[in-house]
């Protein structure tokens, strides 16, 4: 019974330990503005928007018979693959503000993602930093 018991709990603690480890989650956008959720897909990382403290539409997406969706539930990254252990590379981010794809990078840092989207070379990006948000 003691052996079953320490199994179940090395069991438990190892299993608990590789869904921290995940990049996968809920992350609140910078300035708390609204959350996203990465997943994994087809064995890359990507992101929808869950929620926004104000619903708006895709106003600025390059295609008009988008622009009257709304912003939530829209996939805003993808194609992310892992390279190491807290590295992401290959994706893409989808900008809503602009309506404009860009290409992008992403690392993990504690319970933070900061990821940096770029046109042509990293060196010409900008980096946001979004926050694991509270189970």
């Amino acid at each position: 019974m003691k052996q079953m018991t320490l199994s179940l709990f090395f069991f438990l603690f190892t299993q608990l330990g590789l869904a921290q480890n995940s990049v996968e989650g809920i992350y609140w956008t910078p300035g708390k503005k609204g959350k996203i959720e990465l997943y994994e897909q087809n064995g890359k990382i990507c992101a929808k928007s869950v929620c926004c403290n104000n619903d708006k539409k895709d106003v600025n997406n390059p295609d008009p018979e988008l622009r009257d969706r709304s912003t939530v539930g829209i996939e805003v990254m993808s194609g992310f693959q892992k390279r190491g252990k807290k590295t992401y590379t290959n994706g893409r981010i989808y900008n809503p503000k602009d309506g404009r794809t860009y290409r992008a990078k992403m690392w993990v840092v504690g319970d933070k993602i900061k990821v940096r989207g770029y046109v042509g070379s990293p060196i010409l990006g900008r980096t946001v930093v979004c926050e694991r948000a509270a189970s």
